[in-house]
């Protein structure tokens, strides 16, 4: 079971790296993308709009654009990356 009050608390000096890692550590305690984005990346002040279908090497991803520029990427089995 994902503990929602864990994830709605989000530092303010929060970087893409811990953000990053926020989003690792709820897919490996069973969140699923959309509770991830629910919870912890939609509203969160380092994320620049939705997210993006975007095709690679053949699959399809998710892209969420960062304001620091860069981008959350999520992939079809769940991992989640930075560019």
């Amino acid at each position: 079971m994902v503990d929602v009050q864990h994830y709605q608390n989000s530092a303010d000096q929060e970087t893409s790296s811990t953000l990053l890692e926020r989003c690792i550590s709820a897919r490996r305690n069973g969140a699923t993308f959309p509770t991830i984005w629910s919870l912890i990346l939609k509203g969160h002040p380092l994320v620049a709009g939705l997210p993006i279908n975007i095709v690679r090497e053949g699959r399809i991803v998710l892209e969420i654009p960062l304001i620091c520029g860069r981008r959350l990427v999520c992939d079809y089995s769940g991992k989640f990356t930075l560019d």
